[in-house]
This record gives structure tokens, C-alpha cells and sequence, in this order.
């Protein structure tokens, strides 16, 4: 398969139109995206630390913050860091884009990115710090360097790309190096070379390192916990994973889901019966293996996340048969992830429940701030959990958005009913994250001036 076609005009215009509005939206929710759960926590850190924030092992996440640590350290305004930090992630998926397109000009391949990061995903435009959201380009770009290679364009060059390429997957996410593992398997029993047997070699290989070496408590134990009793029928039926699987069907990741399932007709239609059998044993086995890795009751908040790695091996498996038996009709398939794209990012832009959190967060800091609390310590019953994303972030996302209008506040929303506020409310005490309560670091008064007071309850202060 060759998919090193040549730029022409409409291609060019469609590329700068569809990255100018994700720039452009980038900006405009630069707030929504920034002080969202993770990325909260992780600025936060960044900030105290005036360094990269890496956590479980993950050092590829230093691609997404490498704008934001040099303003940190220079000491700009905390508008302009979160600003940054948002436009970060922008600039990483249009570098790899580039690279993808302009340098290796692959044509597949590259417009995979572009259906991924603004037709597949949506909470993952606002989840920025998932190292599955912004992983995804690594993915894209190892195929088109593959192709590469298989194409006989073999240098010293193209073995150090590989090698760059294999070390950022190793460090962000074992399920990238997963699923590259997949696609490349499945392309592999549909045009079977040596070069794509020895990556998927490669690939395994790495993931073995990953789990002796790199990774921590966190994700070994989930990796550890796997055991044949739950792949039953009945077990998978009723995991958390597979509920939630079922109930946003229709509601998540609609444009790519009907993209996909267009193309997979198409290829029944013309009788390409293996490839629409192996890409959906694909899509089968890298749900069970998601669903293995994935204790019930845990990492409920990261479901879209985990679902889209699902609907990215779809789009890239679906893109790969055009390109492998249409590929004489690729025009129309740019056309299609460009008409998905707008659809994708207007979705985006239309999008609601994060400004709406961010206001919901606003109106209880205005309350507290009325009665002289810049520290307010919530129960769980007490707040509209519709509206809070993750609790245990809760203090870092108040503490960044109250911080941007000059008066800093937070709030701690409380789940425990043992916790004992007492042990830890004194005046200069921040409650963070739960695992982080013992901790006692005083926050940057540089970017957070955060009165010394005790943390009031919503009974204090007659809520």
C-alpha cells in the first residue's frame, strides 16, 4: 500500500481551515480545558514545582507542557500560563501532523489525526492531559513511518524516527503501545512484510519492559489483576466498562461511529468479507483487553478516554481498507473527515457542560467569598454532582479559576464519611488530593494568594 499522495489545493485549504478553528477553540476554552480535573492537578504541580509533572512513569507528557515551564519560571501571568498550557496540546497535534503529512507525506495516516482529534473525540478536547487523548498522534505517526520503511525509503534517519517513536510510546501509555500492536497485526494479516512483523515485535516486547519497569503501584495492579474468570460472559456483561459502553452508544462519539459503520458497509457491499471480519475481531479484542485492565468501580470518570482508543483503532483500521482497495477514490474519503471534522468541532464549540461546571464552581465561591471563607469544606450530599467532574480534583480546579480573577479560593468536597476535617484545618493548611493530605508544601504565593484562614462547612456558614 502506498499512501504518499500529493498535496493538492483543497487538501491545503481543508487542513488550515479545520487547525485555525481548533487553534481558535483551543483559546476560547482555554479556561474549561485547563482547570479540568487532571490538568488542574497537573498545572497546579507544575506551577509549585516550576518543573515537568510526571506521573505513574509517563514521561512522554513532558511533550504537552514544554510551553508552559519556561513562562512558569519566568514568572507570567497565570492567564497567560493557562493559555499556554491549552494551545500546548494544539501544537503537538499539528506538529505531528505535519510531520506526518508534509515530511513522510503520508496522506492516510494524517488525516486519521485529524478524524481523531476533532471527529472522535470530545471530552478528550477538554481532557487534554490524558496521555490516551494526546498519545493517539504517536500511534498515527509510527503507521505512516512504517509505511515508510516498507517503502524502501530505509536510512539511518527513518531507524532513529522509529526509534524516537517506540521510546514516546513505551513513556506514555501501556495501551498505546497495545493498540499500535493491533493495528499493525491486523494490516499484517491483510498484506503480510517483515518490516511491519518486526515492529509488532518490537511492540511486545516494549510492553514487557513496561510493565517490569515502568510502571508504578497504580497501573501494575491493574495489570496484575487480570484472570481468565473475567472474561465469562456474564462477568463482562456486567462490568462497569461494558454498562457504560452500552449506554453511550448513542450518545458519544456519534460522527466517527457512523463514519466508521458507513465504510464497513461499504466494504461488505464490495465483498472485502476478511477485512470487515478482522477489523471487527480487532475492535473485539482490544475491548476485552481494556475492560481487563479496567477494576470495576475505578476510572469510571475516564470512560470516554478509554472508549475512544476503541474508535480510534476503528477509524485507522477503516482508513487503512479504503487506502488498501479504494485507494483511487481517496479524495472522497478526505472529503468525509473533512465534512466529520466541521461536525466534530462545532459539536465542540456548541459543547456546554464545562463552561457550566466552571459557572457552578464560580456561584459557590461567591457564596463562601460572601461570608468572608476563602476555604470551604463540602460534603458530597451537598453539592450537585451533575456539575463536579472529580471530587478529589475539586480543590485545584477552584483554586486556578478563583486564582485567574485575583482572590484565591478553594474547596474541598469531602466523600469520606470517617474524615476527620480537625487533624488537618489550620489556617495555612491546603487540602488537596486525598493521597496528598499529609503533604505540607506551601502553595506559590507567586499565582496563588490564598488567605491563611481556617476551612469553614456549608453548616458554618448556614448554606
Amino acid at each position: 500500500m502506498d499512501s504518499t499522495i500529493k498535496i493538492n489545493k483543497f487538501e491545503l485549504a481543508a487542513i488550515f481551515l479545520l487547525f485555525f478553528i481548533y487553534s481558535y477553540l483551543s483559546i476560547h476554552f482555554y479556561i474549561d480545558r485547563t482547570t479540568l480535573t487532571d490538568n488542574a492537578f497537573y498545572l497546579f504541580k507544575m506551577i509549585q514545582l516550576k518543573s515537568f509533572n510526571i506521573e505513574h512513569l509517563r514521561y512522554g507528557a513532558i511533550t504537552t507542557q514544554w510551553l508552559v515551564i519556561p513562562l512558569i519560571k519566568l514568572g507570567a501571568s497565570l492567564k497567560t500560563i493557562l493559555m499556554a498550557y491549552s494551545f500546548n496540546v494544539f501544537l503537538q497535534y499539528f506538529i505531528g501532523f505535519c510531520i506526518v503529512r508534509f515530511y513522510f507525506k503520508n496522506q492516510l495516516f494524517a488525516w486519521c489525526i485529524i478524524a481523531y482529534i476533532m471527529a472522535a473525540m470530545h471530552f478528550g478536547f477538554f481532557y487534554t492531559g490524558c496521555e490516551l487523548v494526546f498519545g493517539a498522534v504517536w500511534i498515527c505517526t509510527l503507521l505512516a513511518l512504517t509505511e515508510q520503511i516498507e517503502n524502501e525509503l530505509r536510512s539511518k534517519k527513518h531507524y532513529l524516527l522509529l526509534a524516537v517513536n517506540l521510546i514516546l510510546l513505551l513513556t506514555t501509555h501501556a495501551f498505546l503501545l497495545i493498540i499500535s500492536g493491533i493495528i499493525l497485526a491486523s494490516f499484517c494479516v491483510l498484506r503480510f512484510s517483515k518490516i511491519k512483523a518486526g515492529i509488532i515485535i518490537a511492540l511486545a516486547v516494549l510492553f514487557l519492559i513496561k510493565l517490569k519497569f515502568l510502571t508504578d503501584g497504580y497501573e501494575s495492579g491493574k495489570f496484575n489483576g487480570v484472570s481468565k474468570d473475567i472474561f465469562l460472559p456474564e462477568t463482562v456483561n456486567k462490568s462497569w466498562f461494558t454498562f457504560f459502553f452500552k449506554q453511550q452508544f448513542n450518545k458519544t462519539f456519534v460522527v466517527v461511529k457512523v463514519c466508521s459503520i458507513i465504510l464497513l458497509v461499504f466494504f461488505l457491499y464490495k465483498r472485502k468479507w476478511i477485512f470487515v471480519v478482522i477489523t471487527l475481531l480487532a475492535l473485539l479484542v482490544l475491548f476485552l483487553i481494556i475492560y481487563s485492565f479496567m477494576p470495576n468501580g475505578e476510572s469510571i470518570a475516564y470512560m470516554d478516554s478509554y472508549q475512544s482508543m476503541i474508535y480510534l483503532t476503528g477509524c485507522i483500521l477503516c482508513s487503512i481498507g479504503f487506502y488498501l482497495y479504494f485507494n483511487q477514490y481517496s479524495k472522497y474519503f478526505i472529503a468525509m473527515i473533512f465534512i466529520s471534522g466541521l461536525v466534530g468541532l462545532f459539536k465542540i464549540y456548541k459543547e456546554h457542560q464545562y463552561t457550566d461546571r466552571i459557572a457552578y464552581y464560580y456561584e459557590l465561591m461567591q457564596k463562601s467569598s460572601a461570608k468572608g471563607c476563602n476555604k470551604l469544606f463540602l460534603q458530597e450530599n451537598e453539592v450537585d454532582m451533575q456539575k463536579v467532574s472529580l471530587t478529589w480534583a475539586t480543590p485545584y480546579e477552584t483554586l486556578l479559576l478563583s486564582s485567574l480573577k485575583g482572590s484565591s479560593q478553594t474547596i474541598y468536597i469531602n466523600n469520606d464519611p470517617n474524615f476527620n476535617l480537625e487533624k488537618y484545618n489550620n489556617s495555612t493548611k491546603f487540602l488537596g488530593a486525598i493521597w496528598l493530605l499529609d503533604d505540607t508544601t506551601n502553595i506559590n504565593n507567586d499565582y496563588f494568594k490564598l488567605e491563611a484562614k481556617p476551612y469553614k462547612t456549608a453548616k458554618n456558614l448556614n448554606f
